[in-house]
């Protein structure tokens, strides 16, 4: 590998039981790494100064909670560490993820490319139908794309210096989740690589975005019709959007 591609594992402090398991899991590679302490939203005393949650209700059109923030934050101050020390290019693992044998192989393919201004999915959850506008061969089997869309999931990436000074600068305070791929392709270059090179643990989730639930989410129960019907609104909006979108995109040269 590479001595230009640090390799950071996020993983809470306190689980040692998946830092135990990820110790494990990266000697299917010789990459060499080291475990980013994350974030735990719990344990932010003054959220409203990371976390502008206007701007979530306001424009994104719901808020984040804790762990989502946490989440994020984890990866933002791995963007942090990058600019400030000058860290070219990050190979970033959350501790729930499942390592295929063949990924020193695959990510040596795809430094090869020297791609800039890049974040190049080796894993993801998404399971809507990627737009490709670009695609390699690594391989007999691998392939690399670039897409625009439906791409989430934060289980495995490489992210270059630019790309994280970017997405720094974008989403710092947080706003949106760190996996909002179909947000940020509008100002670096989104890859995903297929077959995925890291899957994720299907008995559980990562522990610092373990309070998935929305905080809007509450029971259907206690939902007034009228917030049923504004949250079915805004959900078709986003579906016409995204349509039309993808539209213009097939009509373009």
């Amino acid at each position: 590998m590479p001595k230009n591609m640090k390799v950071f594992i996020v993983n809470l402090k306190e689980s040692t039981d998946r830092r135990q398991y990820m110790i494990e899991e990266m000697k299917k590679t010789n990459l060499q790494y080291e475990f980013f302490n994350a974030v735990n939203g719990k344990d932010i005393k003054n959220i409203e100064d990371v976390y502008d949650h206007d701007y979530a209700v306001t424009k994104v059109g719901s808020p984040l909670n804790l762990g989502e923030i946490g989440c994020c934050m984890s990866h933002l101050l791995i963007y942090k560490k990058m600019i400030d020390e000058n860290i070219e290019r990050a190979l970033i693992l959350e501790d729930d993820i499942i390592i295929s044998e063949k990924i020193d192989e695959i990510i040596k393919e795809i430094l090869e490319f020297s791609l800039q201004n890049s974040v190049i999915l080796l894993g993801q959850s998404s399971k809507k139908l990627k737009r490709k506008i670009y695609k390699t061969k690594l391989d007999s089997i691998y392939t690399m794309s670039k897409i625009f869309n439906s791409a989430c999931g934060t289980y495995g990436y490489i992210i270059d210096n630019k790309a994280a000074e970017k997405l720094y600068d974008f989403n710092y305070p947080v706003k949106y989740a760190a996996d909002m791929w179909h947000i940020f392709w509008q100002f670096i270059n989104i890859y995903i690589v297929e077959p995925y090179l890291i899957d994720y643990k299907r008995d559980g989730c990562s522990v610092i975005d373990s309070y998935s639930k929305r905080t809007y989410d509450l029971k259907k129960t206690n939902l007034s019709i009228f917030y049923i019907f504004f949250r079915k609104s805004i959900s078709l909006c986003k579906r016409i959007f995204w349509f039309l979108r993808d539209c213009i995109y097939r009509v373009l040269p």
